[in-house]
């Protein structure tokens, strides 16, 4: 993971996050970056309790809480969404879906808790019913496109294991079977051209 692709101030959120001690996974746009070649993002994303959310005062000031979503600003200028985990997926996923990855900073390197790329996949399929329902094409298309760009990047992914979990966590199976749709078609169809001979 390369400073350039951060903005500077990332930076200074991670190390006030190592100074209150909260516990946290990176998820989204930067945890992406961790794991596939692609867009940079100009804001976090941290699953973390409300709690914790709140020991961040007043450095990160809560704009909007809206269930168990929240966003909040650092320096006015870093957007930080968060995701509580007192949502029973979200918390499945800090607990079981993290590991720790070297980030590259100007300051030095930083070991940060940042979601796998099953974690990651299982977040953006947790969101497209919602997404979808709420005519967000534009939020749809980058999640569909972040889900195949991990599909490509991991094509032993067990995304049949993440559609159970998914429906463990109560998603309907009309939504289910939809999502898994969404798995084939946005899945890189390695080898549709065969191999040229060289």
């Amino acid at each position: 993971m390369d400073a350039a692709n951060v903005p500077l101030e990332v930076e200074a959120f991670f190390r006030l996050l190592d100074e209150r001690a909260v516990r946290y996974l990176l998820v989204g746009g930067v945890a992406m970056l961790a794991h596939v070649r692609g867009r940079n993002t100009e804001d976090i994303d941290l699953v973390l309790s409300l709690p914790d959310q709140d020991r961040l005062a007043p450095e990160v000031s809560i704009t909007e809480r809206k269930g168990f979503f929240a966003v909040g600003r650092f320096r006015k200028s870093l957007r930080v969404d968060f995701l509580g985990t007192e949502n029973p997926l979200f918390a499945q996923v800090a607990r079981e879906y993290g590991e720790v990855r070297t980030f590259e900073f100007l300051e030095g390197n930083r070991r940060v808790p940042c979601a796998t790329p099953e974690g990651l996949a299982l977040l953006k399929l947790y969101a497209l019913p919602s997404l979808y329902r709420q005519y967000d094409f534009e939020r749809t298309s980058a999640y569909e496109s972040d889900l195949g760009r991990l599909l490509a990047a991991f094509p032993h992914m067990n995304t049949e294991a993440l559609l159970r979990v998914l429906s463990d966590h109560g998603l309907m199976a009309s939504d289910v079977e939809e999502l898994r749709k969404v798995i084939v078609e946005v899945r890189p169809k390695i080898g549709r051209f065969g191999t040229a001979d060289r």
